[in-house]
């Protein structure tokens, strides 16, 4: 007899009720600004659209910051009907109201990256990321990291029984190639380069100056394996021999 399949998870009632309540705080202040200017701006939908988004979306991050800060996201199996479940849940449905802004081609890379770092994302200096964070308060990322477009990073893993969130690591200096995926528990050491389309799959650990590319990711070759080929071909090169003549 074949094994039962666990029942799919649903979303509790109670984080239902705090996620509509954390949203009718966020737009607290848009509403109230749009009813002061109401008489001002009442021809002028679009400015008042834009001025409503532009206080509502930082609110709306800062109230979810606060709220991860009383209910924390757990690591590791989320437990039916738990603290951890009621928190994620929370978390997940306000990801699905307020990152698909983030991911609009009007919206500024610069800003997106503030508003991952208002989400709780560690982020270093000189650290973009034009891609998809799709959990930021569990991703960090060193200084230097050169990030290329529609890469994602995700923290979560579902399964039709279960949720899991493991923590993404990613140093200094690293590159991660276009449209590449990272998967929830990767940890990227110093320097490395993930090739274009990758997926790093999850719980894999590169080491600091290694090349990985493919699906799934394994290691190609170290950079100083790569540098040294590279000063060995320009030292045998006949055009190396013609210049020292």
């Amino acid at each position: 007899m074949a094994p039962s399949k666990p029942p799919a998870r649903t979303i509790p009632p109670s984080s239902i009720l705090a996620f509509f309540l954390l949203v009718l705080i966020a737009a607290t202040p848009s509403v109230a600004v749009d009813y002061v200017l109401r008489s001002w701006l009442r021809a002028h939908f679009v400015i008042r659209f834009l001025l409503a988004a532009g206080i509502f979306l930082p609110v709306s991050l800062v109230s979810c910051r606060l709220f991860l800060r009383m209910y924390p996201l757990p690591i590791g199996e989320i437990e039916p009907r738990s603290r951890g479940e009621f928190a994620y849940c929370v978390y997940m449905l306000f990801c699905l109201l307020v990152l698909p802004v983030l991911y609009m081609s009007l919206f500024p890379i610069p800003l997106r990256r503030v508003a991952y770092i208002l989400l709780g994302m560690r982020v270093g200096k000189n650290t973009h990321f034009p891609g998809w964070v799709l959990d930021p308060p569990l991703v960090q990322m060193g200084d230097d990291v050169a990030v290329g477009f529609d890469s994602v990073c995700t923290a979560h893993a579902f399964d039709r029984g279960s949720y899991a969130l493991w923590p993404i690591v990613i140093g200094n200096d690293v590159t991660i190639g276009v449209r590449a995926v990272i998967l929830p528990g990767v940890h990227i050491g110093d320097g490395a380069i993930i090739a274009v389309n990758s997926v790093v799959t999850k719980g894999t650990r590169i080491g600091p100056g290694e090349i990985w590319g493919g699906v799934p990711a394994r290691l190609i070759k170290r950079k100083d394996d790569a540098e040294d080929a590279l000063t060995t071909a320009s030292e045998t090169s006949p055009f190396s021999s013609a210049e020292s003549l």
